[in-house]
């Protein structure tokens, strides 16, 4: 079961998610993966990386929490890792959404100060602290 983390910013009242977790939501295998996958360069990386590499999931996909440090932004990405010829490994990049600087993975036992993170949408540093906490699956 994953958790969910919800905060908001005080100045333009836009409210954000975090996911961490894998929930249940059935991605074992390459082909939910590609199935789960909206960007179509990486559903075209990952079915190359299956049937000419004979890809395979290292563990179950899972939600993270990141954060750019040029935005200074908070953000939630699948993370998954895929071996392939035997002994590579294909772990994604995280990048902003915003200004496609890789993003920086939080540990998970580190307590978020969500006050010193910016607003994605009006770019202030006026996130109030976390409203709610959530399990999904």
């Amino acid at each position: 079961m994953g958790t969910a983390i919800e905060y908001s910013c005080i100045k333009c009242n836009k409210s954000y998610q975090l996911k961490t977790g894998h929930g249940m939501f059935g991605i074992f295998e390459i082909d939910d993966l590609i199935l789960y996958t909206s960007n179509k360069k990486e559903k075209a990386l990952l079915t190359r990386l299956q049937t000419r590499y004979n890809g395979k999931l290292k563990d179950v996909p899972g939600y993270n929490i990141y954060e750019c440090s040029k935005c200074n932004t908070l953000h939630s990405r699948l993370e998954y890792q895929i071996s392939y010829n035997r002994n590579d490994t294909y772990i994604k990049n995280q990048v902003c959404s915003k200004c496609n600087s890789i993003l920086i993975k939080l540990p998970e036992d580190k307590s978020i100060d969500f006050t010193q993170y910016n607003c994605k949408k009006c770019n202030d540093k006026t996130i109030d602290e976390l409203f709610s906490f959530t399990m999904w699956d």
